[in-house]
């Protein structure tokens, strides 16, 4: 396999690429040939006549692009609205691959329909390594065209891009295949081959900073309409000083919205303003928990130093990199170069382009990405190592050893203030949430959850509730003082942890009682774990009590259970008559 990569510019035009490409094709007459070509003006005459020459010099070619949000060469990104159509093409050569690609017009199909096409087309397949996606229009989101394919190939990393502009508010962004231009489309590109193999690598960089808010109001297309109950432009007023005004995005691109998605971190860059509400490039589902993230340069070149450190030993013979603008225009021209750089040490042909956001669906990634980099490596058999060094010492990603500048040492106070802010408002969680002697849950906790339980409620759903109390507990006071007493209940509540499931939520009541609610059992599974808690406690050693024993009440909360009283009431009589009839046991009240 091999690459090459080639820039239409002021020095070489079309033509002349054509006729570096065709050299490179007469080399490698036998090889499979794809070429990914960037246009950074967004004019869709330019990507018409390059598409209609294309076509003639090479009608056996599989071409497909995209637009980017500004001209990408050598790393550099200028984003200009007046650029004159400069663009990026990658060819990729591969000796024993097969490349499946399709273009998709989302005017007229869904992307969910798009989807169950583009897995028709792949049918019966077992050698697919990965799919390349582009989409364009910004309201247009690839989860379902994704999430189709993944359901039928789900061990198949997917990944690319969302086409950009240079202009933010009126959206230009085109993708293309076949001499198809789709300005709200997908284009997708399997690569396929049993001697071909695909790494993906993804930087982010991004951290929280500040308090976590929620996404009370938004919807499918990237808006989000409110932020803790309030228009979400105040968000941004209040916590970066940010109005509603045509700098939005300049000031706002440096602190995207970091949450979970997929159990990874994932972030998403605001384009601009509307009435209050704030255009993301992605969308951010309501309920969502998010905050404001920050990065410092070298926290963004550190993780992609990694992967580039990383695909040394993978050994690429090919690698196409998609990158966010915003990291960009954070870390200025000079680092993003050099972010660049490091994988163009790794493959010296690797392409780079941008645009509104990343794809990376696989184990490593999270779905709709931003303020990313993917990088994605690919070679055609055996890794064949070329003797290149890694990038172990770049001193951009250390830490000063000379004066430090003013804006890192105010970052080093915000963290470090950031930082003992939370550690105090875990520790205030602590003190509210757990018992203070034994460290389980403490009462207000366990309302909490009994609540919880109570709002799942269902057929399918049930939970058991336990009420234990210690046996002549006011005995172990008078005869051995209170510190011995104090030293029974943290003994037992660690003898009790010892034999409850990992599911079980464990809480101090009050005293000498604690209670216990596990999800997902029945009446028999939770009379077998009572057993097994008071055999547990009957068998510990307690010196220099010479015996402890307990009572349990026990009951189960499901689709029948009317109230939080009414079930309450059920174990607490469950429990008085097991200390009524002889204590040391387990009763069972339906």
């Amino acid at each position: 396999m091999k690459q090459y990569t080639f820039i239409i510019n002021d020095d070489n035009s079309m033509e002349d690429v054509a006729r570096m490409i065709q050299k490179r094709l007469d080399e490698n007459q036998n090889a499979t040939s794809v070429l990914q070509v960037i246009e950074s003006s967004g004019t869709q005459e330019i990507i018409e006549y390059g598409y209609s020459q294309a076509s003639k010099w090479f009608p056996d070619m599989i071409i497909y692009g995209m637009t980017s949000q500004g001209a990408i060469v050598d790393g550099i990104n200028e984003v200009t609205i007046n650029y004159n159509g400069k663009g990026i093409c990658s060819l990729l050569l591969f000796d024993n691959s097969t490349v499946i690609a399709n273009g998709y017009d989302c005017h007229n199909k869904t992307p969910l329909e798009c989807g169950q096409d583009f897995v028709r087309r792949l049918k019966g397949r077992t050698d697919i390594k990965g799919i390349l996606l582009m989409s364009s229009d910004t309201t247009l989101f690839s989860d379902d065209f994704a999430n189709t394919i993944l359901e039928t190939f789900p061990d198949v990393p997917l990944f690319g891009a969302m086409a950009g502009t240079s202009d933010l508010i009126e959206d230009r962004s085109m993708v293309y295949f076949d001499q198809k231009i789709y300005n709200r489309g997908i284009v997708a590109v399997a690569f396929c081959g049993d001697d071909l193999h695909v790494e993906a690598k993804h930087s982010l960089g991004w951290r929280s900073l500040g308090k976590e808010f929620v996404i009370t109001k938004s919807s499918k297309d990237g808006f989000v309409e409110e932020i803790d109950g309030k228009p979400a432009i105040d968000a941004y007023k209040e916590y970066l000083g940010i109005t509603e005004n045509k700098y939005f995005y300049d000031n706002a691109a440096a602190f995207p919205i970091l949450f979970e998605q997929n159990n990874k971190l994932v972030g998403r860059v605001a384009l601009f303003c509307s009435n209050g509400a704030v255009k993301y490039t992605m969308p951010v589902p309501e309920g969502t928990s998010a905050s404001f993230a920050y990065a410092r340069k070298r926290y963004l070149l550190s993780e992609s130093l990694a992967g580039a450190n990383e695909l040394i030993d993978f050994a690429p013979e090919a690698i196409l990199i998609f990158s966010c603008v915003t990291r960009r225009n954070f870390m200025g021209d000079l680092l993003a170069d050099r972010e660049f750089l490091y994988y163009k040490n790794v493959c010296p042909n690797c392409t780079f382009t941008g645009g509104y956001g990343e794809f990376l669906y696989s184990r490593k990634g999270a779905g709709l990405l931003n303020g990313s980099l993917i990088a994605i490596g690919f070679r055609e058999g055996e890794a064949v190592q070329t003797g290149i060094k890694p990038y172990v010492d770049d001193e951009i990603t250390e830490q000063y050893d000379t004066v430090i500048p003013l804006m890192e040492r105010m970052i080093n106070l915000l963290e470090k203030t950031t930082d003992d802010l939370r550690q105090n408002v875990l520790q205030l969680y602590q003190y509210a949430s757990h018992d203070e002697l034994t460290g389980i849950y403490n009462r207000a906790s366990f309302n909490f959850y009994f609540n919880d339980v109570f709002d799942k409620k269902n057929k399918d759903f049930s939970a058991g509730l336990f009420l234990i109390d210690v046996d002549h507990f006011k005995r172990v006071n008078d005869t051995y003082g209170h510190d011995v007493g104090d030293t029974v209940l943290k003994k037992l509540v660690a003898s009790v942890n010892q034999v409850l499931p990992g599911n079980a939520v464990f809480c101090r009541w009050g005293g000498e009682e604690f209670v216990c609610i596990i999800e997902n059992i029945r009446k028999e599974q939770a009379l077998s774990i009572a057993e097994r808690i008071r055999n547990k406690i009957e068998s510990t050693k307690f010196t220099p009590v010479p015996k402890i024993t307990i009572s349990l009440g026990v009951t189960i909360v499901d689709d029948t259970s009317e109230s939080h009283k009414e079930v309450f009431k059920k174990i607490d009589d469950a429990l008085y008559e097991a200390k009524e009839s002889g204590r040391n046991k387990v009763v069972f009240k339906q």
